[in-house]
């Protein structure tokens, strides 16, 4: 019954089952043949002690489906993973790459907001001071208009106070914007009012200059170095015009000119309808003289770049060069030179021409200096035989020459600065209105063009220069037997 009930447990299961187990002596053949199944008998079993009458069977002739189908799950998942990684990583690439461009755009939004931040606080600071400036100015004008004519004096050192406060509490682009924000009128009057205010100018001007009632008579016709003297005082003393003065652009600057240009024409203008008189038209320019002369000598002390632009500015928009000499030359016509004034002009437009030529020379000499460098320096890079010393002693010239021709521009800028002011001791002060007038709208007056027409007329000079001579140099002639080479620096000068 035992034997029976395990061959239904294994013909059921496949397994034997608990308690089904048949007790076979594996010893006795004999009861294993008498054991007869229907079913196929199931696969050998090991004992537990490794000894008996049967077979040994090693791992080998057992089939492992099971172990082969979990080393594939295993490669199966290891793929499975690589490839969802490689996604993973790919996506917080992309991610990352977006984030940067995304923080990119913001600080570049952020960046543009605040340069407009900034360009809206100096917008509002501007518009704050001109505000300040307007509202002292209508008090003090208020308070003066209320004064009788015996306290008109002090009405107006009120009014010079009031103007000059806006100014004392400003520095740098904002003093500048100050100092534009005025009208013309008052931007004199302040200058003025600061000249008069140092004490150390005073004795300067009785020693130097021609004043009346504490003004300078004309300020055009003191020398060059008075000139700077009088700015250094007047910095010196009121050192926050030296500070819009320095951060004041050359635009400003032109339209400042051109202001006092157009004042000189507009009183020209009424002296030659009999309007006014020739004193009370003088008595309305010299206030202007004056500040254009400080703030050109301070200028020139601090800031001599600035000035140099504004002196090649001698021709209307779209005027030739001829026709803008032909211009200043009717400018000289209209003057009615004397001889007496045409005589003491000449020996300044002589040293005038002598100076230039030297430095034409100088100039013509450092150019050469040049060529001759980059040549011997071109020598050397196709031979490739030039040792240290050589070639510091050629970098050494080319330092020097490329120094000289920098230069150049200031020094002629200064002999012109210095002709206008000897020629200013004896062309008048009437003269020098009519000058400024034909400066409309902004131009820089071509003094040494005035002053050769009027030499000339009187048969003083025995040639007209055919160019501007004064206002660039002259390139060197070719020497013979040196081949032409293209130079390094422009030799024509500013155009």
């Amino acid at each position: 019954m035992q034997q029976r009930g395990g061959g239904r447990g294994l013909l059921e299961t496949g397994v034997w089952l608990d308690g089904d187990v048949p007790e076979i002596d594996f010893t006795a053949e004999a009861q294993l043949q008498d054991c007869a199944f229907d079913l196929p008998l199931p696969l050998p079993l090991h004992s537990a002690g490794g000894s008996g009458s049967s077979p040994a069977t090693t791992s080998s002739d057992v089939p492992q489906p099971q172990v082969h189908t979990a080393q594939q799950k295993k490669e199966q998942l290891r793929a499975t993973n690589r490839v969802k990684q490689q996604r993973f990583r790919q996506k917080q690439r992309e991610q990352k790459k977006l984030q940067q461009e995304q923080f990119e755009e913001t600080e570049a939004d952020l960046e543009r907001e605040r340069e407009a931040n900034a360009t809206l606080k100096v917008a509002v600071q501007l518009l704050e001071s001109v505000k300040l400036s307007k509202d002292a100015a209508v008090d003090t004008l208020q308070r003066a208009a209320a004064k009788d004519a015996a306290g008109g004096a002090e009405a107006k050192q009120h009014f010079f106070q009031g103007i000059e406060g806006p100014l004392l509490n400003a520095s740098g682009a904002e003093a500048a914007a100050r100092l534009h924000a005025m009208p013309f009128q008052q931007r004199v009057e302040l200058c003025c009012s600061m000249f008069r205010k140092t004490e150390s100018v005073q004795p300067f001007v009785e020693l130097h200059g021609t004043h009346d009632r504490e003004q300078i008579v004309d300020a055009f016709a003191l020398d060059l170095g008075v000139r700077q003297e009088l700015g250094d005082h007047v910095v010196a003393a009121h050192p926050q015009l030296l500070d819009a003065l320095l951060h004041m652009s050359q635009e400003t600057m032109l339209e400042d000119w051109g202001e006092f240009c157009k004042l000189a024409a507009e009183t020209i203008g009424l002296l030659d309808q009999g309007q006014i008189g020739e004193a009370e038209a003088l008595e309305r320019l010299r206030p202007g003289t004056l500040y254009n002369t400080l703030r050109e000598a301070i200028l020139l002390r601090h800031r001599p770049e600035a000035i140099r632009p504004l002196m090649r500015l001698r021709r209307l928009p779209g005027e030739s060069e001829e026709a803008a000499q032909e211009r200043w030359r009717d400018v000289s016509d209209s003057l009615d030179f004397t001889r007496d004034q045409v005589a003491e002009l000449l020996p300044h437009y002589l040293q005038l021409e002598c100076r230039l030529k030297q430095l034409d020379s100088q100039s013509a000499a450092s150019l050469e200096t040049l060529r001759e460098v980059q040549q011997r320096l071109r020598d050397q890079l196709l031979q490739l035989e030039s040792g240290l010393s050589p070639q510091v002693m050629q970098y050494l010239d080319l330092v020097n020459a490329t120094g000289q021709l920098s230069s150049q521009d200031d020094m002629r800028m200064y002999l012109l600065l210095d002709f206008y002011a000897s020629t200013g001791t004896v062309v008048t002060e009437i003269q020098k209105a009519r000058i400024l007038a034909a400066c409309v709208p902004s131009l820089n007056p071509d003094i040494p063009t005035v002053v050769s027409r009027a030499l000339q007329r009187h048969n003083l000079l025995s040639r007209m220069p055919q160019k501007q001579e004064w206002l660039q140099p002259q390139p060197p002639p070719p020497q013979q037997g040196v081949p032409k080479q293209e130079p390094v620096l422009d030799a024509t000068g500013p155009q």
